[in-house]
């Protein structure tokens, strides 16, 4: 074989390759977006704790006794108290809303009590500190000062490090930081108490005490180290009842802040009835400060979390907070010292006559700096009569010449104008002197606040008296403080953080302190300790994931996807290279393989495609970048082995993973897909995994304990990816799903982003209903809920949630009533997530895991496949509201407002038709001008008429019934379309958008659009829109009509061929004539009746042939399609007598040899158990069928009079209110705006009760989806920056430590940024 291969390979070199996109390779548009958003995020954080910390300090400021910004310093003491307990405020209202909907555990006595008592003493400590000890010094004191509260977690740290044997050299470090936090409140005490006084110390008493009991906050960091049992408890049941902790602690914090206050305020001599007399100026002032504190706290500490959940952990979170201090403190600095600039400056350049009236002074000064006089100023702003008497006032007032008084009032009027340095410039203290002895309180409000930053600054003895060991101790408190921060917080730059990491794991409490916000965060930062047994332990952790596809009917092509991109998976984590963060397995499930030609047993067509394939891709693989000159090895040897459900093939990659072929025979093994997926189930989940534990637990080597143990993890760590056959997907995007599992344990199953393929309007209109449904359906539920369904075409799910009660076991009932086989057979996918959410399953959705599937590209092939999903949708959507209230006890992410929302989707999936009715009233009475009534009639006309040939005609001719929906959907487009045109007309003619109609569409057409901007690399799809908008009667309406008619046809309906025996098939059909007509995308099937024999020939090549749906069962066929499909195997049936299936695939396999093996007596005794138990072939009983297709009728005959008179019902209560009229109509005021900018307030707009309750129903679901959808698009962002920056750090390393795990990899470069 390779010497005919060397020979052929001289004359027969170019190749077929198809496109193999490889991700591995650098993208610098990538590299950019993750550099900009992190650094942009970066300077967010920064800036919103500039301004959280500023607008603190500055409203603190405030309310010193000196200041004259504001009189009322209760008023301002008032919002320090409201900012303080602010983030109590939102954990309140959070927690309450948790527990309003959930339900939650009740902590212990000794944890509430405990809870009381740290709360209780933080509470006092920030109060004491922010409203009493703050405000008596100045303001740059107060920006460091902050800094203290790091000084009790400091000394914990220090116990921390000697205790934990792996962080000991961490401990030098520690220590200094506590030295240094000790130091700088010595300094402080020494600074302030060498002029001593017993306000003084009072004051100086309560900062420090103060910032000791704020820095209890944090206790919790540290206390698991210690490895105390009361706190271990306590630690363990505030996780378990988190919600009631939160609400006990934020009443603790708000009760004890407001009895301070209360206090405070009483005992200073301060009058509360002043609050109600604040100068509006005050008011803005305060007001101002503090929303801007609130805002920008909350903000701050979101972004933040964003920070470190993208991995930008150094540079957009420790390295903003830890500049957050200086920075303000320089802001203050500069906000003081350029006045004292332009002072000097003006002091020099400023020529006023001392004897002059103090009128000509002002319009000497505005004539220097504005070339304006006064006079004129005051006139151009407050008129002529103002200014004639404010001149008189002026003139009136004759001053003493005071240098002083000049230099202090064009300080006032001027300090940011001049820029100019002078020569001879006053002291510091002189300009203190200066500032002390004038008061300026009738100025802007912005000087104010910087006189004040003046007075606070300049009434410290330090300045007035120019003592230079003040300067140094004041600089060295300063200092001590900051550097004992950092060095208290530098273990953040080591922190181990996985990929969207929760914000619990990453803080330690929900709450930040609003006073302490760049601290606050930097502390609450989980301190790890990891012991190089847990390192250890979390190497050998591999995740193991399972890829399992299952086929039947591919085409050449699709086989092609689905076979690269496992090959590219396993290029993406190579086995012989040491990647330790996940393995990989490959399974194909090929239903119904082998054919039986007389006494020979072989596969049919589409199996011998699929080993070509795999050849293929296999030899394009190997020789990938090879030279055509360079010589070719021989392929390795790969394994056949027959089974007792038919043969498997098992290649080994080139990259050393495995992928696994299971052919399966249908008169050995029971086929179609569920049945497929329950086979690699218990093979995968039951054998590989649980059969070896309880192997090991027979030998009794070791504890049962120690066995579970194993046994729970390996169920944690191991993945099922559950795919198509025509599944194309790239490596990230099951990365990106690992990561919603491996972090999240309570994740059952995750699914991602479904990108329909082919061509055609019928694959253009799913493109955009695929786009839709994702969007905003599936983001609304991943956010407020569960996701419903996880598609069986891309979806991972976790093996612990598959092996629990009631999942795996119950998945192989049997279906045996009528509603089984409507919900478990046509809706496999979602029956299985139905199981996982009522055992307490979440199940999520990441947007930025991208796979593509083709999707029908004929019109029958897709009713077809609604067909069976609209029903079994139904069915199991009704399934879990019925168990609602149960389900909700048991799933922490479903809530009963999270029940209420399904309830009113599927209210409004009910109610499709008529709504779709109405909507075609509507284009009646704008393209026609009929009346409403009127409208409405013909509008129901033709859905009842087609309704009534689907219930005559049967699904025996379903392909009749679906050429006349055809039909009609061509009908029903151009006058969607029309209607389209009628609107946009009307608005064009009416002059103004503003009307009902032309609000609706705009809103609706606005909300997709801007919908699709959000989604870059989809934005195209919004195109696609208009196909939608007029096909909505035939997906909405028409296919209703069939799939609740059709609802007792149980057959697939997609990808059904001939059988694959070779020999044409003839079946007999009531016809005539025939002729197909294919018109965009639709198949027109025109008969005339008479019975003849029409034959249908197979398929020549399945790489030529693409996938036809044949007609459906007849009536009497209509339930024994299982029986037939699933390979009826009848008592005593003989198999081939000869298998020569097995010369058959070798000789497919061509250069890449199988060789046969076999399997171990173990192996082949558990799969003819599992073939007995629960995969038998279905065997023939026609009682059963006849049984069941009577109940399968009646069952339809039940679902769709409750379907269509529920539609019928809303239909004619709307004609009836529209027939009384507007005595029951409620009357809306219509105003319009005109282009030419006149409003016309003469129309009124009658809507009646019901289709405006409709109306905002409707309303709310789209509003809550949109807003669902935004803050989806956020978290998939911090993902997608997150594993960008992550997974290319692990690639470049690897090309040059090709030994290092990846384990070491992320440890090492977790915080990258």
């Amino acid at each position: 074989m390779l010497i005919q291969m060397e020979q052929r390979q001289a004359w027969d070199s170019p190749k077929e390759v198809p496109i193999i996109q490889d991700e591995q390779k650098p993208r610098k548009l990538l590299s950019f977006i993750q550099i900009f958003v992190c650094t942009l995020v970066g300077i967010l954080v920064f800036a919103l704790a500039f301004f959280s910390k500023t607008s603190l300090l500055l409203l603190i400021s405030i309310t010193n006794r000196n200041a004259i910004t504001t009189t009322t310093k209760v008023y301002g003491l008032l919002f320090i108290g409201c900012l303080l307990i602010a983030p109590s405020v939102l954990i309140l209202f959070k927690s309450i809303w948790k527990i309003t909907f959930k339900d939650s555990k009740t902590p212990s006595w000794q944890t509430l009590l405990w809870i009381v008592l740290v709360d209780t003493l933080v509470a006092l400590g920030s109060s004491v500190l922010t409203l009493i000890a703050m405000p008596n010094f100045d303001i740059m004191t107060n920006v460091m000062l902050l800094n203290s509260v790091a000084t009790l977690s400091a000394a914990l740290q220090v116990i921390a490090n000697c205790l934990g044997h792996g962080r000991r050299r961490f401990t030098a470090v520690s220590v200094v930081a506590l030295l240094l936090l000790i130091a700088g409140s010595v300094l402080f005490a020494v600074n302030y108490l060498k002029d001593w006084s017993k306000e003084k110390s009072l004051f100086v008493g309560l900062a420090i005490g103060g910032t000791i009991l704020v820095s209890l906050n944090w206790w919790e960091n540290y206390a698991m180290l210690f490895r105390i049992v009361f706190f271990s408890n306590t630690i363990r049941d505030i996780k378990r009842s988190s919600n009631l902790v939160n609400i006990l602690s934020s009443l603790v914090r708000i009760a004890v802040t407001a009895i301070v206050l209360g206090v405070y305020v009483s005992a200073s001599g301060q009058d509360w009835s002043t609050v109600t007399r604040v100068p509006s100026s005050t008011q803005t002032v305060v007001l101002s400060l503090f929303a801007i504190q609130v805002l920008s706290s909350a903000l701050c500490r979101w972004m933040a979390v964003v920070a470190c959940k993208m991995h930008a952990v150094r540079r957009s979170f420790v390295v903003p907070m830890i500049l957050t201090s200086p920075a303000v403190l320089a802001a203050f600095v500069l906000a003081v010292w350029i006045p004292y600039w332009n002072f000097n400056s003006i002091t020099a350049s400023t020529n006023i006559n001392c004897t002059d009236t103090l009128a000509n002074q002002f319009n000497t000064l505005f004539s220097d700096f504005f070339d304006i006089s006064f006079s004129n100023y005051i006139t151009a702003f407050f008129g002529s009569s103002i200014n004639s008497k404010f001149t008189d006032f002026l003139n009136s007032v004759q001053l003493p010449c005071s240098e002083m008084f000049i230099t202090n009032l064009t300080l006032a009027i001027y300090g940011s104008h001049s820029t100019q340095p002078v020569n001879g410039s006053i002291p510091f203290t002189e300009y203190c002197n200066i500032v002390q002895r004038y008061n300026m309180s009738d100025l802007f409000v912005m000087n104010n606040l910087l006189t004040d930053l003046t007075h606070e600054i300049c009434n410290q003895s330090v300045f007035i008296n120019n003592n230079v060991n003040g300067y140094i101790l004041l600089g060295l408190c300063s200092f001590c403080w900051w550097a004992g921060l950092v060095l208290c917080t530098i273990y953040i730059w080591f922190l181990s953080i996985h990929r969207i990491e929760r914000t619990k794991d990453m803080f330690v409490r929900n709450l930040y302190e609003a006073a302490f916000i760049d601290q606050s965060m930097l502390l609450n930062a989980r301190f790890e300790v990891l012991h190089k047994a847990d390192l250890h332990s979390r190497q050998t952790e591999m995740m193991h994931i399972n890829l399992c596809a299952t086929m039947w009917h591919e085409t050449y092509d699709e086989m092609m996807k689905m076979i690269i991109s496992m090959f590219r998976l396993d290029k993406f984590r190579p086995k012989k290279h040491q990647f330790n963060d996940v393995t990989f397995d490959s399974h194909i499930y090929f239903d119904d393989a082998f054919v039986k030609d007389g006494n020979e047993l072989k596969v049919n067509e589409y199996a011998e495609t699929l080993v070509e394939v795999i050849r293929e891709v296999y030899i394009l693989f190997t020789s990938e970048g090879g030279s055509m000159f360079k010589t070719r090895r021989q392929l390795p040897d790969q394994k056949l082995i027959q089974t007792p459900y038919g043969c498997r093939l098992q290649y080994t990659l080139p990259q050393g993973n495995t992928l696994f072929i299971h052919f399966k025979d249908k008169h050995r093994i029971r086929h179609k897909k569920r049945w497929s997926q329950i086979m690699y189930l218990y093979y995968l989940l039951g054998w590989k995994v649980n059969a070896k534990y309880y192997k090991l637990w027979k030998e009794g080597d070791e504890p049962l304990i120690t066995i579970e143990e194993k046994l729970q993890k390996e169920k944690e760590n191991t993945y099922l990816l559950a795919l198509d056959g025509d599944t194309d997907f790239q490596p990230s995007a099951v990365m990106l799903l690992v990561d919603r599992l491996r972090l999240y344990p309570e994740v059952g199953a995750a699914c991602g982003r479904i990108h329909p393929t082919g061509m055609g309007p019928m694959v253009w209109y799913q493109k955009f209903e695929y786009a839709v449904g994702h969007w905003l359906q599936k983001t609304a539920e991943h956010v407020f809920g569960c996701v419903l369904c996880s598609p069986g075409c891309f979806s991972l799910f976790r093996a612990a949630a598959l092996m629990d009660d009631n999942v795996m076991k119950r998945y192989t009932t049997k279906a045996t009533e009528a509603i089984h086989y409507v919900q478990y057979d046509q809706g496999e996918d979602r029956w299985l997530c139905t199981l996982l959410l009522q055992q307490g399953w979440r199940v999520e959705y990441s947007a930025a895991s991208d796979s593509y599937t083709n999707a029908p590209q004929e019109f029958k092939e897709f009713y077809n496949q609604r067909r069976r999903w609209g029903p079994s949708t139904m069915a199991n959507t009704l399934d879990l509201l019925s168990s609602g209230s149960l389900t909700a006890q048991k799933n922490k992410s479903i809530s009963r407002l999270y029940i209420l929302y399904q309830i009113g989707s599927m209210a409004a999936s009910l109610l499709g038709p008529a709504t779709v009715c109405l909507m075609v009233a509507g284009c009646f009475t704008f393209v026609f001008g009929l009346g409403a009534n009127w409208a409405l009639l013909l509008s129901i006309i033709p859905p009842a008429i087609y309704l009534s040939l689907c219930f005559y005609l049967g699904h025996a001719r379903s392909n009749l019934q679906i050429n006349i929906a055809a039909v009609m959907s061509i009908f029903y487009a151009f006058l969607m379309s029309a209607s389209i045109l009628s609107i946009i007309g009307d608005m064009v003619l009416e002059q103004t958008f503003l009307t009902p109609t032309g609000i609706f569409f705009i809103g609706i057409t606005s909300m997709y659009v801007i919908t699709a901007i959000l989604h870059p690399s989809e934005c195209h799809l919004v195109i696609y829109g208009l196909l939608y908008v007029i096909s909505i009667p035939s997906g909405y309406l028409l296919l209703a009509i069939y799939s609740m008619v059709n609802m007792n046809n149980v057959s697939w309906g997609t990808r059904e061929t001939g059988s694959a025996g070779g020999a044409a098939n003839a079946r007999q059909t009531n016809v005539k004539c025939q002729k197909m007509l294919k018109c965009c995308g639709y198949n027109l099937q025109f008969q005339v009746s008479q019975d003849v024999k029409v034959t249908a020939a197979t398929p020549l090549m399945p790489a030529q042939a693409t996938p036809q749906a044949t007609p459906q069962a007849t009536p009497e066929e209509g339930v024994s399609v299982d029986a037939e499909e699933q390979g009826t195997l009848s008592k005593g049936q003989p198999h081939a007598d000869k298998d020569c299936f097995i010369e058959q695939l070798k000789e497919c396999s061509g250069e890449l040899p199988l060789t046969e093996d076999y399997l171990n007596d173990d192996e082949e005794k558990f799969w003819k158990d599992l073939i007995e138990r629960y995969l038998k072939p279905l065997e023939t009983d026609k009682a059963k069928e006849e049984r069941v297709k009577s109940e399968l009728k009646s069952l339809r005959n039940k679902a769709a009079f409750v379907f269509f008179i529920v539609n019928s019902l809303w239909l004619v209560a709307t004609f009836f209110l529209q027939t009384i009229g507007g005595s029951v109509s409620i009357q809306v005021p219509v105003v319009k705006f005109y282009s030419n900018g006149t409003v016309s307030r003469s129309g009124t707009l009658y809507i009646d009760p019901i289709g405006l309750m409709f109306l905002i129903g409707f309303a709310s679901l789209l509003i809550i989806q949109f807003l669902a959808m935004l803050w989806h698009r956020i978290q998939t962002l911090i993902h997608f920056i997150a594993y960008n920056g992550t997974e290319s750090v692990i690639n470049r390393k690897m090309l040059t430590k090709p030994r290092m795990s990846v384990v070491e990899l992320i440890t090492d470069e977790n915080n990258f940024l």
